[in-house]
């Protein structure tokens, strides 16, 4: 039995960095949804249910609008409300509840209650386990999921094995389909890599790309980011030549399958502009980060709201790059207030968007003010991530480096 999906449904992978470059190297799996990142494309409000209930499909269509604008808590609430409908007409357990149930999560991991998306998390595995069995195909789209989510807390023996299940449910499946296949695949090697397992991770994303529905043609975005994900296995594992080699497909492939003024452009130079200067190769990193500065400049345009920032963050980093610190912190000085406005002072996003201010005070001399503000993202992170969490490590290590 196929139910269709919510927004929820249409979430894709968003890659493996933050946009300020000292956030890397926990892979980026953190917030900026390293896993799973909500989107809602047009023409996806799905009401499940077949009710005439005004009220229902008032509160999905408005679900779908406000995640558009990055108004999660008022999806959040008006997803809530359509499920207490749901529930009313068709009963806690009815399976017509899993793709609202489903949304509920991602909108509750995206706010940063983290608690609370795994219980909802945990209620649609339920209910797809009882009403269609453990073993079928279906229930690999909830642990998938559910195994991002653990990824995102770096609770990553959890993730694998959640994970491996999904794998196996969907290779015994027949009727498999191919990119379902293909992105469990990436998200298994997302897991292992952050295990560091380079080996097995390299051969995860490796199958991703082999599973691309053949006799179509693939998904340019995701293409690009298993090319980046491949890269990070094969550096984690020393294989720079591999990892250099996959970075210069990404590029040439965003530059074919994309406009030349575009983000997947711009990501795929900054990407490889920061291989370059990571192997000490800065002449060949300049130029690509020029490139990537210019071409980011032209999609930011003048406003700085939700939809702006991921523009805003690409032409912060591309700023970084060139060297020009003071232009880079003006502008995550900017980002800043958006994305408090849109997810709250004390969410982690925040936190990251501090870390990358204090990298630019601390590259222009003004030690005292990274350091307050890494001790302000460190009061965020600390209440909701334990003290071993590779983030909180990465803070308590800088603030020790500035006190130097």
């Amino acid at each position: 039995m196929k139910f269709q999906p919510g927004f929820s449904s249409f979430l894709k992978p968003a890659g493996l960095k933050a946009c300020a470059k000292p956030i890397l190297r926990r892979a980026g799996f953190l917030f900026l949804m390293g896993a799973l990142e909500v989107l809602a494309p047009p023409g996806s409000p799905a009401a499940e249910p077949m009710m005439d209930t005004s009220v229902f499909s008032e509160s999905r269509l408005g679900a779908v609008e406000s995640v558009k604008l990055g108004h999660f808590a008022q999806a959040l609430r008006s997803e809530q409300t359509a499920l207490k409908i749901a529930q009313d007409q068709y009963g806690p357990t009815s399976l017509l509840l899993v793709p609202i149930l489903d949304d509920v999560a991602v909108l509750q991991w995206r706010l940063a209650e983290y608690r609370d998306s795994e219980e909802s998390l945990k209620w649609g595995l339920a209910l797809v386990e009882k009403n269609l069995g453990p073993g079928d195909g279906e229930v690999a789209d909830s642990l998938d999921l559910l195994a991002g989510l653990y990824l995102d807390l770096n609770r990553l023996a959890e993730a694998e094995w959640v994970e491996k299940r999904a794998l196996a449910l969907r290779q015994a499946s027949g009727a498999a389909n191919p990119q379902s296949l293909a992105r469990t695949e990436d998200l298994l090697g997302q897991v292992e890599l952050g295990l560091g397992n380079a080996s097995q991770a390299q051969t995860h994303f490796g199958e991703a790309q082999k599973n691309l529905e053949p006799g179509r043609q693939p998904d340019a975005a995701f293409s690009l980011h298993l090319l980046n994900h491949l890269a990070l296995a094969y550096a984690s594992g020393n294989d720079f030549n591999q990892a250099q080699s996959c970075l210069e497909k990404s590029m040439e492939t965003a530059e074919k399958d994309f406009k030349p003024v575009s983000p997947e452009a711009v990501e795929a130079m900054e990407d490889l502009a920061d291989f370059y200067d990571d192997r000490g190769q800065l002449e060949k990193a300049r130029p690509l980060w020029e490139s990537a500065l210019k071409t980011s400049g032209q999609l930011v345009g003048g406003v700085y709201d939700y939809l702006a920032l991921p523009h805003l963050k690409r032409l912060a980093r591309a700023e970084d790059g060139v060297g020009d610190h003071p232009k880079a912190r003006g502008l995550w000085l900017k980002i800043l207030p958006v994305d408090e406005a849109v997810y709250g002072a004390k969410h982690p996003q925040v936190a990251l968007d501090l870390m990358a201010l204090a990298d630019q005070d601390a590259k222009l001399g003004q030690k005292g003010k990274a350091a307050e503000e890494l001790k302000e993202s460190l009061a965020i992170l600390k209440p909701l991530f334990p003290a071993d969490d590779p983030l909180v490590r990465q803070l308590d290590a800088r603030l020790a480096d500035l006190s130097k």
